[in-house]
């Protein structure tokens, strides 16, 4: 059933409205992938607060000239699905990424982020990096390092001294 003229500047409303909050949208192509798939990215996503939605193609074109963002036009031929992060840049293209390499039927068209389009091969190099969390737990690793160095230390030679003694006591 076609969209009425209402629906349609909602939708548009809407597409402007995630252009100016969210961190990245990466652009899918997921023409041939079956529907149990679909879901199961969809689920994979949501997990972890991205939202992955199927788009108006031409609709989403006039988003994109309202916020003078331009891509490459063959992009806007295909059927596309989009998946708007709000937190994080790299998750969405992570989760994507790793998903193209079970389901071929998928593929990774490129992505916006800071309003400029962004080719599939930058995204691939992108989902690669450590995540957040992952850059977190390094940091903390980092920081405690010299303290647990320093206590070994301090407490080795007390403890070979103590094994010493045990020693030498159960002889």
């Amino acid at each position: 059933m076609p969209k009425t003229r209402e629906q349609k500047e909602q939708l548009l409303k809407s597409y402007e409205e995630s252009l100016k909050k969210v961190k990245s949208i990466i652009l899918t192509k997921f023409s041939g992938l079956k529907t149990k798939n679909l879901f199961e990215l969809k689920d994979e996503l949501l997990k972890k607060g991205i939202n992955y939605k199927v788009i108006k193609n031409r609709i989403f074109n006039l988003a994109l000239k309202g916020k003078k963002i331009e891509i490459p036009s063959e992009i806007l031929d295909e059927p596309l699905a989009l998946a708007f992060s709000i937190e994080d840049e790299i998750e969405p293209a992570k989760i994507i990424y790793n998903f193209t390499k079970e389901n071929d039927k998928l593929e990774i068209l490129g992505a916006l982020t800071d309003g400029k389009f962004v080719t599939p091969d930058k995204i691939k190099a992108l989902a690669l990096l450590p995540g957040r969390q992952e850059l977190y737990a390094r940091l903390i690793r980092a920081i405690n390092a010299p303290r647990y160095r320093l206590l070994n230390s301090l407490t080795y030679n007390p403890r070979v001294l103590i094994n010493i003694l045990h020693s030498q006591i159960n002889k």
